[in-house]
């Protein structure tokens, strides 16, 4: 239907933002960057910029997210979870150390003004405890990542994933790898475990590699 949008109108830059936010959700990377692309010369609106960031990111090439998700933040700079993704970005460029850092401790001060609003709001608080493990905070992490879990009493993929990303990323394996069996059998996707730049280190553990066959056998 999208696809139909533009055909009919080929200037919307809507069209083509939903167009491609639609692909990088099927996780067809290169489309969602032509389609993307073309509603940001139409007219640049965070959520085109902010997937097009995306799409560059699962595609490896994180220089150019940086750069969108850049682009975004300079269009809202209120979104922390635009600042957080910058921050993957500088740090998985592995040239921007220090912005990857200025960018993860902006994410987690936005992401307090949320809780603020809202301080029983798991996946904002699961956010911070990745943020948070990024920056090295083992205490501010797990404070963060308790509180989450505390307050979701049923098997949340996105949190779950969220917390074998800080578990992993402090340097606990095996909780991790539980946390990212428990995330694939609720649901969460394979294809994002197992592109995952932040879980790279584990592509040659054996139970990681059992947990994705496992699931693709599915």
């Amino acid at each position: 239907m999208f696809s139909r949008v533009v055909d009919l109108a080929p200037d919307s830059f809507r069209g083509y933002s939903n167009l491609g936010g639609t692909y990088v959700l099927l996780g067809r990377y290169p489309e969602a960057v032509t389609a993307l692309n073309r509603s940001a010369a139409i007219r640049p609106t965070v959520d085109a910029l902010s997937n097009l960031a995306t799409a560059y990111f699962h595609l490896r090439r994180f220089d150019e997210a940086a750069n969108t998700y850049k682009q975004a933040t300079e269009l809202n700079d209120g979104d922390y979870v635009v600042w957080g993704n910058l921050a993957d970005a500088y740090r998985y460029s592995g040239k921007n150390r220090a912005e990857s850092i200025t960018a993860y401790r902006k994410a987690i001060v936005l992401a307090k003004l949320m809780l603020e609003v809202n301080p029983q709001d798991a996946t904002v608080l699961g956010d911070i405890a990745t943020y948070e493990s990024m920056l090295g905070n083992r205490a501010d992490a797990m404070t963060y990542l308790s509180k989450a879990f505390q307050l979701e009493k049923k098997d949340n993929p996105e949190l779950l994933f969220s917390g074998a990303l800080v578990h992993n990323q402090l340097g606990d394996t095996d909780a991790a790898l539980r946390l990212l069996a428990k995330a694939l059998e609720a649901g969460f996707s394979p294809d994002t475990v197992a592109g995952a730049p932040a879980l790279y280190n584990l592509h040659s553990d054996p139970v990681f590699q059992g947990l994705l066959k496992r699931k693709e056998s599915r």
